[in-house]
């Protein structure tokens, strides 16, 4: 399966606390840094389960509360 990476400073829906797709947050140092994700489509909690991938973004993102 391929694996999409993330800058946790984007505001991508695999930065986002209502994307449901499988995902690892990666550190360095103590900080996190990017996001590993499956690189296929998963629902979205909040816009009705429409499907999206991790790099995919939308108005309604809001970050993901292991990042913060």
């Amino acid at each position: 399966m391929s694996v999409a990476t993330v800058n946790v400073k984007e505001k991508k829906c695999a930065t986002c606390s209502y994307w449901m797709g499988q995902r690892t947050l990666k550190f360095s140092g103590k900080s996190p840094n990017i996001i590993q994700a499956d690189a296929v489509a998963y629902g979205c909690m909040i816009q009705n389960d429409k499907k999206s991938t991790p790099a995919s973004s939308c108005m309604r993102w809001r970050l993901w509360e292991k990042i913060g």
